[in-house]
């Protein structure tokens, strides 16, 4: 055994030597790498996050009708709840029905619905000019609405304009609920997301032109 000394230390500490043969080093009996521990549970994954935001905010928000209630939503706010929600997981909380208020046929009209008086609307919608208009239309007719009692959902901030011409309207003698949910992403998977914005690159690096262009980014 070969003996290493080192400075004053007296301890006699003991090495293993190359081969004499070969000259290969022995390998490390301690890795020389090793993952971290883990520290605690791991976070939810964002779908998770999603489903609990939409059941705990919008769809146990309200009390459903015996008839059950159907689901209005646009574009935009169908992929939404299609990405967090099957149909079958729906129609365990009551929701009978989804219909896309914005959908058009190869003409470019919209699709009519069947009218429901007799059961409860929820409305899960983009804040837009066209889903606004869209919703108020099922209660133009103040003899016959398309539907019962309504709550309305919308997915981001309702500008003060179209706030004016729902309270204006027929329909605000039936709203039962308005929320702002603050959920305007699509999931993709259950830990990735997209804001389907296909203008947000041009926007962000554009150069600044306008104090315009600088407000809108």
């Amino acid at each position: 055994m070969a003996v290493l000394m080192w400075g004053k230390k007296k301890k006699n500490e003991s090495f293993t030597p190359l081969r004499d043969a070969g000259g290969d080093m022995p390998a490390p009996s301690v890795p020389i790498h090793q993952p971290p521990a883990a520290h605690g549970p791991s976070a939810p994954a964002l779908k998770e996050l999603v489903r609990k935001r939409l059941m705990t905010d919008m769809l146990r928000g309200f009390t459903a009708d015996d008839m059950g209630s159907v689901m209005l939503v646009d574009s935009l706010t169908v992929r939404i709840l299609s990405g967090a929600y099957k149909l079958s997981e729906l129609l365990e909380e009551n929701i009978n029905l989804v219909e896309n208020i914005t959908a058009r046929d190869a003409a470019g009209s919209y699709l009519g619905r069947q009218p429901m008086p007799n059961m409860t609307a929820c409305y899960f919608i983009t804040p837009t000019v066209e889903s606004i208009n869209r919703m108020l239309a099922d209660y133009k007719d103040k003899r016959s609405p398309m539907y019962g009692k309504c709550h309305v959902f919308l997915s981001s901030r309702l500008s003060d304009a179209l706030l004016a011409k729902i309270k204006a309207h027929n329909i605000i003698k039936y709203v039962a609920t308005f929320k702002e949910i603050n959920l305007e992403y699509v999931l993709a998977e259950d830990n990735c997301f997209v804001l389907d914005s296909p203008q947000s690159l041009p926007l962000l690096f554009a150069p600044e032109e306008s104090p315009t262009l600088t407000r809108t980014r």
